[in-house]
Order: structure tokens, then C-alpha cells, then sequence
């Protein structure tokens, strides 16, 4: 069964969005786990993001990696309203999608240290 209770908090998820299935023109992110922000925020410059505060939770389900993440209406980094949407992702490196323009594939990993982070996307 999916648990998120004894997931530390530094952990970070590296987003990697292309606007090929994952492949041509991507671009990285990295976003906290299990606490709220707000991805215009953090990135004000890419349109890749919605204006929607959210809140990435890491479930382990049988030794695989998977996310729940929350969307929430409030807009300035608090999760201090109802729930907008929800959903599981992998967190394994798995290419997903499509989500929306401009780049509508993309893969997700779990970063524990900083050094293991992909900061540039040729």
C-alpha cells in the first residue's frame, strides 16, 4: 500500500519537461517534496506552469517510486485552500505525459542530493 508518512522533507523532484516524448527541448526543474509551492513562483519565466499552488508527496508502493501531487487554488505558496486536483505520478525517470504546452512530456525523479540533479539540458 502507497505511504507517505516516513518520507523525509529535504528531498527534491527533478521535473524534466520536452516538447518531443521526452526528448527535444527540455528543460529541468526542481520542486520540494512534501511541501507546498508555487511553480510560477519559483519559475516566473517559463510558461510550463500554472498560477495553482501545489504539493508533491512521495509514496513508496513495493519498492516503487510514485508521487501524489495536489493542486490547490490559492496562488502565493501556502495550500491554504481546497483541493483543485490530485494525481499519481512515477517518480522513477518514466516518461509520461502529454501534459500541456509548451512542453507536454516529461519524466520525474527523486533527488537526494543536489549533486545528482541534471542544472543543464543541452
Amino acid at each position: 500500500s502507497e505511504d507517505s508518512s516516513s518520507a523525509p522533507s529535504f528531498l527534491l523532484l527533478q521535473t524534466i519537461l520536452c516538447r518531443g516524448f521526452c526528448e527535444g527541448d527540455c528543460r529541468a526543474f526542481l520542486t520540494p517534496l512534501n511541501q507546498c509551492y508555487n511553480a510560477q513562483r519559483l519559475f516566473p519565466t517559463d510558461p510550463s506552469w500554472s498560477e495553482f499552488d501545489m504539493l508533491d508527496e512521495l509514496l513508496r508502493d513495493n519498492d516503487a517510486l510514485s508521487f501524489r501531487r495536489t493542486i490547490f487554488e490559492t496562488t502565493n505558496g501556502t495550500c491554504a485552500s481546497a483541493k483543485f486536483d490530485t494525481f499519481v505520478l512515477p517518480a522513477d525517470g518514466s516518461c509520461v505525459g502529454p501534459f500541456g504546452k509548451p512542453r507536454p512530456w516529461g519524466n520525474f525523479s527523486v533527488i537526494k542530493d543536489i549533486r545528482e540533479a541534471i542544472v543543464e539540458m543541452a
